[in-house]
């Protein structure tokens, strides 16, 4: 073999290994990112729960309302239950609640209530997980 055939061959596994270190590098990062996503879904999804468990009884002689903003106060929480040592990553969670009334001319109230969890990762973001829910009077 020549030296130019070594070269050559050398230049193209470099490129193989490179590549497939770049894809197992970018797998890692998508992997967590995922887990990160699928964690603040869970969390936006445990507070529409909270939400869901509370009391809204507008029809009583003297209601009860417990879907305000200030029975659910914005918080933080933990995304990063799988690394321990490094700095673990947070996200805001806050709920907001929209009073309807009903098209028609009836007088039934509604509730749109949006739950948001906002995260970043990696300098990257902020991205956000919504649900949306509609809460009726018990």
């Amino acid at each position: 073999m020549t030296l130019v055939e070594v070269m050559i061959a050398t230049a193209i596994f470099s490129m193989v290994i490179g590549s497939v270190l770049l894809g197992i590098v970018c797998t890692n990062y998508r992997t967590y990112w995922a887990t990160y996503d699928q964690l603040a879904t869970k969390y936006a999804s445990e507070r529409m729960e909270q939400v869901r468990a509370a009391q809204w009884q507008p029809y009583l002689t003297n209601g009860v309302d417990q879907l305000t903003t200030s029975n659910f106060p914005p918080d933080t929480v933990v995304l990063d239950p799988l690394r321990s040592g490094a700095k673990p990553i947070t996200a805001e969670r806050s709920v907001s609640f929209t009073t309807i009334t009903a098209p028609g001319g009836t007088n039934a109230l509604y509730k749109v209530v949006l739950t948001s969890v906002v995260w970043s990762y990696r300098k990257q973001g902020p991205f956000t997980n919504n649900m949306v829910g509609l809460a009726l009077p018990d």
